[in-house]
């Protein structure tokens, strides 16, 4: 493939490769306007095989789960119909936007280009910068409502990494890696879910089944990782240098129902949240996003932590308070916008340019 050389939607032209995820890779993408300048844009390239050899799972958005002996025209077609769905019903607002997408039959099987609005991973702006606390719960917080949108889709994002934690040009935060969330578990082989089990559930590691706990499991080890200078549970404290055996000791601890160490930069009340969102046995975790949501919202003013009641942990439909989705007037959009983002010292540096 000629990556300088081959147009997608009828004048894009693909350009330097950004990155891969779960289910396929991303590059950049330029063409010339009507004035002769260049436009640039993001393309993510899905490619199903006829010749599987890998045992995955297609779940569809909604009530309807296709059977895994689904030809690979039907496998298509409906992720071609989740892509509608959640273009038409999201609009962009929790979930990275699609701006549009084509289907192209190839050799051995079918390619799908979506090309999509540009955001910037939190796992790529942590290399630049280090968050406050205050920054973390923002950044929870808005999470919470990504998820709680994705249940209304009926599904539960058991993927959920700062990989998939994205920000537009606003600040405003949402979830990506449309694959994992919408009809497609990635193989067990592969570095993306290798990458992803450092934040699954035990249950989901183990049984490969997602949970009414899966997602806010994952969230709380990723406000883990905010609050601990970039660190995981039971790996190298920082500045030591991060070890492939400390991550793996990480997994098997974790696994083992190990008590969570307290991460560096936690209060009290954010680390009751996390210890509580990734507690070892499902049944003491939150069952729902909006839970834990209304919880890291006591944290950041200051309140106590409220007691479940039994109906509202049992709920199907648990609502959190109705908050602003304005992204001017919150606190992400401030430090990731205009005022930047404190360094491991505590001191504030400029925001890049772009995010």
């Amino acid at each position: 493939m000629n990556n300088n050389t081959e147009t997608v939607f009828d004048s894009w032209v693909i350009g330097e490769k950004i990155g891969s995820g779960t289910d396929g890779r991303v590059a950049y993408i330029h063409k010339q306007d009507g004035d002769g300048k260049t436009v640039t844009g993001v393309l993510k390239t899905i490619f199903f095989s006829s010749n599987r050899n890998e045992s995955r799972d297609y779940n569809k958005i909604g009530s309807v789960v296709p059977k895994k002996d689904m030809t690979i025209e039907q496998i298509v077609e409906s992720v071609a119909n989740n892509i509608d769905v959640i273009m038409e019903a999201d609009g962009g607002k929790r979930f990275v936007k699609y701006l549009e997408y084509e289907v192209r039959q190839v050799k051995d099987g079918y390619v799908l280009y979506i090309r999509m609005e540009q955001m910037r991973s939190l796992e790529n702006l942590l290399r630049e910068f280090s968050l406050t606390q205050e920054e973390a719960i923002q950044i929870g917080l808005s999470v919470c409502k990504s998820l709680i949108r994705s249940r209304k889709f009926n599904y539960i994002y058991p993927y959920l990494k700062p990989e998939n934690i994205l920000f537009d040009e606003r600040g405003v935060c949402k979830l990506g890696d449309f694959g994992s969330f919408s009809y497609l578990e990635p193989s067990k082989a592969s570095i993306a879910y290798k990458k992803s089990e450092c934040f699954m559930d035990p249950d989901f590691i183990r049984d490969r089944r997602s949970n009414t706990t899966s997602d806010t499991y994952a969230l709380g080890m990723v406000l883990y990782m905010l609050t601990n200078r970039g660190r995981l549970p039971f790996t190298e404290p920082f500045p030591q240098p991060l070890t492939a055996a400390g991550i793996e000791r990480s997994k098997k601890l974790r696994m083992e129902g190990a008590e969570l160490p307290r991460p560096v930069l936690a209060s009290d009340a954010l680390f009751a949240v996390i210890k509580k969102a990734c507690a070892f046995d499902s049944q003491n975790r939150y069952l729902h996003p909006s839970q834990m949501f209304e919880d890291l919202k006591s944290v950041l003013d200051g309140k106590p932590l409220a007691e479940p009641k039994f109906e509202e942990v049992y709920s199907e439909e648990p609502q959190p308070a109705p908050q602003p989705e304005s992204a001017a007037s919150s606190a992400i959009n401030d430090f990731f916008v205009s005022q930047g983002m404190p360094d491991q010292n505590g001191v504030r540096t400029a925001a890049p340019a772009e995010l």
